[in-house]
C-alpha cells in the first residue's frame, strides 16, 4: 500500500482521476487537516508507479505553494498572516517572516491555519462574556 497526503480537494481529485484512468484501486482516509489517498500497489508496474509519484510530487508542490503564500510576506504586507473572523472580516496579523519560516519548516501551512483559526474562534467566543 502507498499513501499520498493531500490538504486541498482540487489536487486530490486530479490525482484520484489519474488513478481511476489506470484502474488503480484506492481508498480515502480522512485525517484532518489532511486526507490520505491509500493506493493498492499490488501488481502495479514500475512505469505507472513512477508516473503516480511524479504527478503527486507536482500536485503536492503546487498545493504547498498555494497554502504557504497565505503566510508569506508580500510587498504590501512584509510580514503577517491572514485571519478570517466569523462575520467575514479579514485581518492581517503581523508576524516576523523568519518566525513564519521556522514554523512552516515544522508544521504544514494547513496546520498553521488551523491554529490561527482556533485562536480567532476562541477570542470571538469570549466576546461579550465579561464579568457579570
Amino acid at each position: 500500500m502507498l499513501e499520498y497526503v493531500f490538504y486541498d480537494e482540487e489536487p486530490r481529485l486530479r490525482f484520484q482521476e489519474l488513478l481511476q484512468e489506470h484502474g488503480v484501486q484506492w481508498t480515502l482516509e480522512p485525517a484532518p487537516p489532511e486526507t490520505l489517498v491509500v493506493v493498492d500497489d499490488t501488481g502495479m508496474d514500475e512505469d505507472l508507479a513512477d508516473s503516480l509519484e511524479s504527478l503527486y510530487d507536482e500536485l503536492f508542490a503546487l498545493e504547498q505553494g498555494r497554502f504557504a503564500s497565505r503566510w508569506a510576506p508580500t510587498p504590501n504586507n512584509p510580514k503577517g498572516a491572514l485571519l478570517h473572523l466569523k462575520d467575514g472580516t479579514e485581518l492581517r496579523a503581523d508576524l516576523p517572516p523568519d518566525l513564519i519560516e521556522r514554523v512552516l519548516a515544522t508544521i504544514s501551512p494547513e496546520e498553521l491555519d488551523l491554529i490561527a483559526d482556533a485562536i480567532v474562534c476562541a477570542f470571538e467566543d469570549l466576546e461579550g462574556q465579561g464579568p457579570d
